[in-house]
């Protein structure tokens, strides 16, 4: 069972995603996501973390209990009473759960700008150069790992790092999307005039 005490991280899992930025994918890839994931939450689990899981599309539920399946196989059963897996069905369901968490580590690009939108640290997966090029105008280039040479010990230290630099990584959030926020108006304002 989840602890208020204990902090919480946002876990977002993906199908396949080799096949998305693979001209060839095979299942090494992501079978070595899925273990890269596993030592993660374990090395986690062993340091007071709970886990949240997470989705960014109805398409990834297979894709999440297969993950939890794997995992169960390999926790004790006191540590499976620390997944937190509830239902996730609608945008406002995603981000009330990234809302939960302290630290976000995600592949779906939705799941990262989420945990951006809620000034969460995060760690990309990235499958795709959409996410590279979010974690770099983020300022989060040092956080975004690449799916195709994924190892779980890189992974590890990463969220570790993250962990460490959590306060600062918020703040460059903040303040990157306060930029954002604010070239979006100028933009609306040079469309729709000074009526906005």
């Amino acid at each position: 069972m989840a602890s208020k005490e204990r902090p919480v991280v946002g876990l977002g899992v993906m199908e396949y995603a080799g096949k998305y930025s693979n001209a060839t994918p095979n299942d090494n890839t992501y079978d070595n996501y899925l273990n890269s994931l596993i030592a993660l939450v374990t090395r986690l689990l062993s340091r007071g973390y709970d886990i949240r899981l997470l989705i960014g599309d109805l398409g990834n539920v297979r894709a999440k209990q297969k993950f939890k399946d794997l995992l169960t196989e390999r926790l004790f059963a006191q540590d499976e009473e620390r997944i937190i897996d509830e239902p996730m069905t609608s945008v406002e369901d995603v981000l009330s759960h990234i809302a939960a968490t302290d630290i976000v580590v995600a592949t779906r690009f939705h799941n990262v700008l989420f945990a951006s939108i809620c000034n969460k640290p995060v760690i990309s997966i990235s499958f795709h150069h959409k996410c590279g090029s979010l974690m770099s105008a983020m300022g989060l280039s040092d956080y975004c790992l690449n799916i195709d040479d994924l190892k779980a010990e890189s992974l590890i230290e990463k969220c570790g790092d993250l962990e460490t630099n959590a306060n600062n990584v918020k703040l460059l959030i903040a303040e990157r999307a306060r930029e954002f926020r604010k070239a979006l108006v100028e933009q609306y304002k040079l469309i729709f005039g000074d009526d906005m």
